[in-house]
């Protein structure tokens, strides 16, 4: 554009903007330390799956967060120990989510039969001794003993699942088209509901290199199923659960079992798409439908064995409390009396949601210890030294510190100052330079036109004069040599070199124009 002058830029000196730069970078790896320990133990991010920590509809971050705002102490638990100590995360309330995570390995089991006659040959015999692998779906016996024997609350919640999503598109963290969940899945998730036994493996001597050894089978007991890995021998029932989906047309209204003391007052829990109840033979139902639907039953320890230290509630329609319960303050009041009534007699029962039955766990590792107590404070401790030491070394620019007078520095380093101290006192004395130009320039008009120096009629300062006024300059040379004592800066200087230089090219145009004419 005419007329349009670009700003000049300046930039300022290293010593006021690196000290904010060193600032920058020293916060940025403290805050980066910090972020990496004290968020190893925070809740990560879920796509749409049953999770507590997935913000889709079939999640319960909407559950944390409503138990949260009504003054509910609420926490996580991601260790398979619980945490440190017995009485860490032990809470009121104790709530586990099932999902693929709780059902446990397929494994394949050993499943060949011994041969009954010496006769046989060896090569039937080899055949007969050979491992035959079938697949089973073996609970987890730490999963079982957690919920009937080793909770980490007074109350124990199993929310069966429900519905499979995919990821909506576009947005990860959404879930879109969801689908029943396989029915013979959540029964198998289920069996962690009774418990598993263990005991030594009647072939924990079997050699499979051994052509003569012969693999063990164990009979099961009826209605239990067992596997051998070759050390422990795991008993664990195959109770059979009844699964059912009603579609109930409009809003519906929950009451209690006949008999059951949990429930006192019917619940108003809205519109529920494809009703699930589950019924089994170590299940007492609490909380039923409109129709008798098992929606909410007590588990129990069937054949005599020892009941669970802690009351356990299975939870078979898990949209009575995951995140579709926003949709509708019905749903939202008839999921909290839910907790509120299953929980012991307290007005904000303290719930912890277990994240170890979803995959969600974390190791003992030294970053996982450095970032709770009490190893805390230790953690603390050094991002303090390290922010001091940052300001420590912030501190250090600025004007420097006067140094206390002393014995010599030594010849060189003596030799090194005072260079420097003479050239930068040279470098402030340029304008006294004026009067060394203004005879140079003389001298180079005087040669131009076959003056030479030594053999001038008069003198040089009044031939450069008489030039001049011949060829019509603006200045006389004696008035800028005048000036050139008053020079007091360098911007002075250089003004005073211009004037001299456009007295020299005037001559110098002047002389080209007489000699064409």
């Amino acid at each position: 554009m005419p007329g349009f002058v670009l700003p000049k830029l300046t930039v300022p000196e290293a010593r006021r903007w690196l000290p904010a730069v060193v600032l920058i970078l020293c916060l940025s790896m403290f805050g980066m330390v910090a972020v990496a320990m004290f968020s190893v133990g925070a809740d990560p991010e879920s796509g749409p799956s049953s999770l507590p920590t997935s913000t889709a509809a079939q999640g319960y971050q909407g559950l944390k967060r409503l138990l949260l705002r009504q003054g509910h102490a609420v926490s996580s638990n991601r260790f398979e120990d619980g945490g440190e100590g017995a009485q860490a995360l032990h809470a009121d309330i104790e709530i586990i989510t099932l999902n693929h995570d709780g059902l446990g390995a397929i494994r394949r089991m050993r499943s060949a039969s011994s041969s009954s006659s010496s006769e046989t040959s060896s090569a039937s015999a080899s055949s007969q001794a050979e491992e035959q692998p079938t697949e089973a779906n073996v609970p987890e016996k730490r999963r079982a003993d957690h919920i009937l024997y080793k909770p980490l609350g007074k109350v124990v919640i199993v929310v069966a699942p429900k519905w499979v999503s995919g990821p909506a598109r576009g947005k990860p963290r959404w879930g879109s088209d969801p689908q029943p969940y396989p029915e013979h899945v959540l029964r198998r998730m289920l069996m962690v509901l009774s418990p598993v036994a263990s005991s030594p493996s009647p072939n924990a001597d079997y050699d499979e290199d051994d052509e003569n050894a012969q693999w063990v089978r164990t009979t099961a007991p009826a209605g239990k199923e067992v596997y051998d890995d070759g050390q422990t021998l795991l008993t664990y029932d195959v109770p059979v659960y009844t699964i059912r989906h009603s579609r109930l047309a409009g809003p519906i209204t929950v009451q209690g079992a006949a008999g059951q003391t949990v429930f006192r007052t019917p619940l108003a829990v809205g519109t529920i798409t494809d009703l699930q109840s589950i019924t089994g033979p170590n299940l007492t139902p609490v909380l039923v439908g409109p129709n008798g639907e098992a929606l909410i039953s007590k588990v129990s320890v069937t054949q005599g064995r020892a009941q669970p230290i802690a009351p356990v509630y299975l939870v078979s329609d898990p949209d009575l409390l995951n995140n579709q319960i926003l949709a509708d303050p019905k749903k939202v009041i008839a999921a909290l009396g839910i907790i509120q009534a299953l929980a012991p007699a307290k007005a904000r029962p303290s719930v912890v949601f277990n994240l170890t039955f979803n995959n969600l766990s974390v190791d003992r590792d030294l970053l996982h210890a450095l970032s709770r107590p009490p190893y805390l404070g230790l953690s603390l401790s050094l991002i303090l030294l390290g922010l001091g030491l940052t300001w420590a070394a912030f501190s250090r620019f600025g004007p420097p510190l006067p140094v206390a007078e002393g014995p010599a520095l030594g010849r060189g380093v003596k030799v090194l100052a005072d260079n420097a101290a003479r050239i930068m006192a040279i470098a402030v004395k340029e304008a006294k330079l004026g009067p060394a130009y203004a005879q140079l320039v003389r001298d180079e008009v005087l040669k131009a036109r076959g003056h030479g120096l030594s053999n001038l009629q008069q003198a040089p300062d009044d031939l450069a004069d008489r030039i001049g006024r011949l060829y019509g300059a603006s200045d006389t040379y004696t008035d800028l040599k005048a000036g050139a004592d008053k020079l007091l800066t360098v911007h002075q200087l250089i003004d005073y070199a211009r004037r001299l230089h456009a007295w020299k090219e005037q001559i110098g145009r002047s002389e080209i124009e007489r000699a064409h004419k």
